[in-house]
């Protein structure tokens, strides 16, 4: 492992349907620019920002959020913006072709076990200078020219008889 962190310390996340932006967190209040979390004096961007304190459930779909309580700043919380969201795959320290991450340890127990998915993402995320800004087709495309086997993990779609991590009741939780 070296002096590589493990996956549970940076928050590793496998939730390859999204892109890890605000617009699919329980802490937005669906149909708005509010976060739970930062208050409706603070609004985000739904479709292109993120935080450390992204929690994948789409409100707008499930009906379950997290109710207002504006304890906390963008400042604090990481909060940052990139267009075509985030990911392994758009951060500088994932090591294209190889399913690997410069940071983070692979082999550390968590999900997706003996790699770093390219659709993961986690806290240690910084935007990579090209692949942060290019579209969601031009980069699949550099992935899977970059080794032919990872080709077949980008596509990743959850098999119906697979639950998410977290099932959702359809209710809000408070």
């Amino acid at each position: 492992m070296g002096d590589k962190v493990k996956k549970e310390a940076v928050l590793y996340a496998f939730n390859p349907e999204t892109q890890y932006t605000c617009g699919q967190c329980f802490n937005r209040k669906p149909k708005t620019s509010v976060c739970s979390l930062f208050g409706p004096n603070d609004p985000i961007s739904p479709k292109s920002g993120s935080c450390g304190f992204y929690v994948h459930e789409d409100g707008e779909k499930s009906g379950i959020f997290a109710p207002i309580v504006g304890v906390i700043g963008k400042l604090q919380s990481g909060y940052a913006e990139n267009e075509n969201g985030f990911s392994c795959k758009r951060c500088e320290y994932f090591l294209v072709g190889e399913n690997d991450c410069m940071k983070v340890d692979k082999d550390s127990p968590g999900l997706t076990p003996g790699e770093i998915h390219p659709n993961a993402c986690c806290n240690n995320w910084e935007a990579d200078s090209k692949r942060a800004k290019m579209s969601t087709p031009a980069l699949l495309e550099l992935l899977s020219k970059a080794k032919g086997s990872e080709e077949k993990s980008l596509g990743y779609t959850r098999p119906k008889s697979e639950k998410p991590a977290y099932p959702s009741s359809g209710k809000d939780l408070y």
